[in-house]
């Protein structure tokens, strides 16, 4: 027992002194750069050494080329490898022009798609699907009237006219038929054989036909329109003769139905509750019979029209 005494004794002394001088030793605290310092300085002492046991010198002299190989000299003609651009260089790399066009056509497409798209307008769906308008007007002859062979032309008064249209519509296209009644004077004289003639007669006309015309509106309440027709009037004309202020037996009337056709232009405003005020211009033409020619009449119409 006291054999073994002494020895741990020993051993306890020893841990005592080992301790004892560790914690006497001061703790060394170094960042990473005087790390990297202490390593890198390690390098070249341990390259010199090399250098001194070896005696090869490592450094190459600033003047020496040093030639590449062959194999260095094929790799550096290899295409080098593909760079894809991303859009932010792509968009870096423009010049202030290219930005400023963009900005343009950006504006210019943006003009474009915020201009407001106008719909068509009809005049079925403003103003109604059918109509009815009675009109009055004046008439006049566009020249002068020959009413027989032996008697020159006559000069015509002005007359008057009247009637009324119904028709139905089809978003701006029209469908009429109209009626209608017309009236104009003429008179005239001449002389033949020392005797003076004196002529005066009368020719009116009633008339029935078709008409398709196309209109649209304009403004709030305003339309206008174009028409063209067709159909037949009963021409009735009533001519009398006098010599030297005597009246003749030879005066009479004679009538015949003809074909007439004509064109319209027709301006138009809403006057409210279905009702238009209409102002029409129309050249309507009959054919002749008998010793009467072929006639132009110009009408200036004033309406009245109410809408369905």
């Amino acid at each position: 027992m006291f054999s073994h005494f002494p020895l741990t004794l020993l051993l306890g002394l020893q841990f005592f002194v080992l301790g004892l001088a560790q914690a006497q030793v001061p703790k060394l605290d170094i960042t990473r750069d005087q790390y990297l310092d202490k390593l890198e300085a390690r390098h070249r002492s341990l390259s010199l050494e090399l250098q001194e046991i070896t005696g090869i010198t490592f450094e190459v002299p600033q003047d020496v080329t040093v030639p590449q190989s062959v194999a260095q000299d094929k790799f550096n003609e290899l295409p080098g490898p593909i760079v894809d651009k991303s859009p932010f260089e792509s968009n870096a790399s423009l010049s202030e022009t290219d930005l400023q066009a963009n900005d343009q056509n950006t504006s210019e497409e943006s003009t474009v798609y915020e201009t407001e798209v106008i719909p068509p307008r009809f005049l079925e769906d403003e103003i109604g699907k059918y109509f009815l308008q009675p009109f009055i007007g004046l008439s006049l002859i566009g020249k002068n009237l020959k009413v027989g062979v032996d008697v020159p032309t006559m000069d015509a008064d002005l007359g008057y006219s009247l009637g009324f249209r119904a028709g139905r519509r089809w978003g701006n296209l029209e469908g009429e038929i109209h009626f209608g009644y017309l009236y104009n004077s003429y008179d005239g004289d001449f002389v033949d054989n020392s005797d003076y003639y004196a002529v005066s007669g009368m020719m009116e006309a009633t008339r029935i036909g078709t008409r398709i015309g196309y209109g649209m509106p304009f403004g709030e309440r305003g339309w206008y329109k174009g028409a063209v027709g067709f159909g037949f009037a009963n021409r009735r004309h009533s001519v009398n003769v006098s010599i030297n202020s005597l009246p003749l037996s030879s005066g009479g009337s004679s009538s015949e139905s003809v074909f007439t056709y004509d064109f319209l232009a027709a301006i138009g405003y809403e006057l409210g509750i279905g009702w238009d005020a209409i102002l029409s211009y129309q050249l309507l033409a009959m054919s002749g019979f008998k010793e009467f020619d072929e006639v132009s009449i110009h009408l200036f119409e004033l309406g009245l029209g109410k809408n369905f």
